[in-house]
Order: C-alpha cells, then structure tokens, then sequence
C-alpha cells in the first residue's frame, strides 16, 4: 500500500495571474454573473511514496529538501501540509492519473539527485478557491473552462494514482441505424471532421465497407486527416487580392533550402499520415 502526502504552497507567478483573470471572465459570462468571481490558487504537490515507507519518517527527514524544491520561489518559504483555501467552493485539477507527466520524471530525477529515493511518483495540480457566484459550479464545466479535458481531470480527497492496466474496450458508432450517429461523435470525441469529412466517411463505411467504423478508428482518421499529418492550408491553392500564387505555402517554404547547406537528408521529407 503506498502512501501519498500533500504539499501546498502558493501559486502566484504572473502567467497564472493572466490565467485566473481569463477563467474569472469565462466563468462570469456562462453563470451569467452579475460581479466577476474572486478566485484565488494554490498549488499541491501529491507524492506517492514506495511500498512500506512510513510517511511521517519520510517527511521529518525530507521536508526542508522539499521545501527548497517545490517551492517556486526561494524567497517565499510559505510550504503547507495543509491547504490554505478555506472559503468559497474548491475545485481541483490536475494531470490524469493514468498516467506519469513529464513533470513527474523530471521531478524524480531531481528528487533523486538531491538523495530523495522514497517517491515514486510525484504530480502537481492546481486548486481553486471560488467566490462570488450566485450558483454552485459544475466541475465538468469548469475542466472546460480552466483545464485540459485530454491530459486532466478533477481532483477530490480520495484521488489515487494507479496507472492503467490493459487495455479499453472500443465502442462502435453505429451508421447504419442513424448516420447522425456519426456527426454526434464527431462533437462528444472532439474530432474536427468538417461537412465534407463527414459525409466522406459516412459513404465509405455505410456504402463501400458496409460496417460501423469504432472510436479508435475514427480518432485515427482524425489524426490522418489533421492539418498536422495532410497540410492542408500549407499545401493549398491561395488566392490574395484575387490573384493566385504560383506556389503554395508550403513551397515558399521549402524553397529556403535551395539558398541554404544542402547536407540535409530528411528536410521536409517527414510526413505523418501513413495510412
């Protein structure tokens, strides 16, 4: 059974500032406040230490070392076993658990190089204290608002860090009953098919391989089919002022290599769509 300590300490930096000032905004204008919410961070450090190790002898003997780690600013010696937001309503969020972050392995790393062997995994959310909204908030709504619904999650008291096992079961759209089926997915999974997309893909697999596509296909296609992996923007006709360029984008800016040191061999040449 491992065990896992919290550490608090403030979260102030001026980026984060501009952040709280951006999610007070939104959360105003979809909760139809007439004030602006007052919302106030913290930052908590979850460390899950290994198997059998005592957490209070852990502590006593790491804590000044993880003060002076963990702590954004040297001058700031504010560091907390306990939370320091008390009033409003609190809503966390934080990497998925599923997971280890890159923050993670570079905060091992570090940890270990300081003679901190005991984590094993160490994460940092970021927990916000709200007021001055007339309705209690959804905290869904606010992992759209304030977090990243693909790499985190919210956080409560009894949030465990257990990294996946095995693999999900994949679900099938079914086009065959409602080929809406197909445009509903494209929303809920966040594919960014447009109209031609979609009725490319609803006759492919309606008409011509005549089955339900799955999930996991489908955000395969997605991928293939992004910006990132087709260029289509870069590789595309443009047109200024009416006149077309006779080359696109893309081949403006490939031609920098014909006035550069030709010694390259991979130079545009890397491609991700593979199907």
């Amino acid at each position: 059974m491992t065990n896992h300590i919290r550490f608090y300490v403030p979260a102030n930096s001026a980026h984060l500032k501009r952040h709280i000032l951006s999610v007070e905004n939104h959360v105003r204008s979809k909760y139809q406040s007439e004030n602006r919410p007052a919302i106030q961070t913290e930052y908590c450090y979850h460390l899950i230490l290994s198997e059998n190790e005592d957490s209070e002898d852990f502590i006593e003997k790491n804590q000044d070392k993880l003060r002076w780690l963990l702590i954004g600013n040297p001058f700031d010696q504010e560091f907390r076993m306990k939370s320091d937001l008390t009033d409003g309503q609190i809503i966390e969020i934080g990497p998925r658990h599923s997971f280890k972050t890159a923050f993670c392995t570079a905060a091992l790393s570090v940890l270990n190089s300081s003679g901190v062997f005991e984590v094993v995994r160490i994460e940092r959310s970021l927990r916000y204290s709200i007021r001055d909204v007339d309705q209690k908030i959804d905290g869904t709504d606010f992992l759209w608002i304030a977090g990243d619904r693909m790499t985190e999650c919210i956080y409560d008291e009894n949030t465990k860090f257990e990294l996946a096992k095995g693999r999900e079961d994949f679900t099938e759209i079914d086009v065959f009953g409602d080929p809406k089926n197909l445009d509903k997915a494209n929303s809920e999974l966040g594919l960014a098919f447009d109209k031609t997309d979609l009725e490319y893909y609803k006759d492919l697999f309606i008409n011509q391989i005549k089955r339900n596509p799955t999930d996991v296909e489908l955000f395969d296609l997605a991928q293939s089919d992004s910006e990132h992996s087709r260029h289509w923007f870069f590789r595309g006709r443009m047109i200024i002022d009416g006149k077309e360029r006779e080359c696109s984008l893309m081949d403006s800016v490939k031609s920098t290599l014909e006035h550069s040191n030709r010694n390259s061999l991979i130079a545009f040449n890397d491609n991700s769509r593979y199907r």
